[in-house]
């Protein structure tokens, strides 16, 4: 459906192994690290454009009622091109819960802010996410009930509040595109 994923390349039944191609690049998590670091007044339109083109991917995921499950910013990669592939299917589903696949997002990137100082941040990688979704053609609907807080609740082991409520906050006030 013209979803980039690795190509699978032999399958063990026996040996329970699935062997897939491997992707040259680099995952996600390295471009939210780049925002992290990011002095003040430092520009990093890049990365947040890269999570910008991973909201539309989930949202043409999404708008063939699939879920991915485990959407944390390391299972996807771009590719030297800047193509996204998306990794780790293990606990995609049909007509899954598309909110949680938001949450898992970007709570899990959520947690490489630092406690003091990223509320900023947090709200442009949230912003840059949630643009990118509704681009795609994804519901505005969905990213409000990633606000909620059966999703938020799990994710306050390892990320900060603030910065749970800054993207939960970006989320709660999404609104249709017009």
């Amino acid at each position: 459906e013209g979803i980039r994923v690795p190509k699978i390349l032999h399958v063990s039944h026996s040996e329970r192994l699935v062997f897939m191609e491997f992707i040259e690049g680099e995952n996600l998590s390295s471009a939210i690290k780049r925002i992290v670091n990011a002095k003040p007044g430092e520009k990093y339109a890049r990365e947040l454009a890269k999570i910008e083109k991973v909201g539309e991917v989930f949202a043409q995921v999404h708008a063939l009622s699939v879920t991915l499950g485990d959407t944390k910013p390391e299972n996807a990669i771009f590719d030297w091109e800047d193509n996204v592939y998306l990794l780790d299917f293990e606990q995609s589903s049909q007509d899954g819960d598309k909110a949680w696949d938001i949450a898992v997002f970007l709570y899990y990137a959520g947690h490489y802010l630092q406690p003091l100082y990223s509320n900023g941040k947090a709200e442009a990688i949230a912003k840059a996410f949630v643009n990118g979704y509704l681009k795609g053609g994804g519901e505005a609907d969905t990213v409000r009930k990633a606000a909620n807080s059966k999703y938020t609740r799990i994710f306050s082991v390892f990320t900060m509040p603030s910065i749970m409520l800054v993207m939960s906050n970006v989320c709660r006030k999404t609104k249709k595109q017009k």
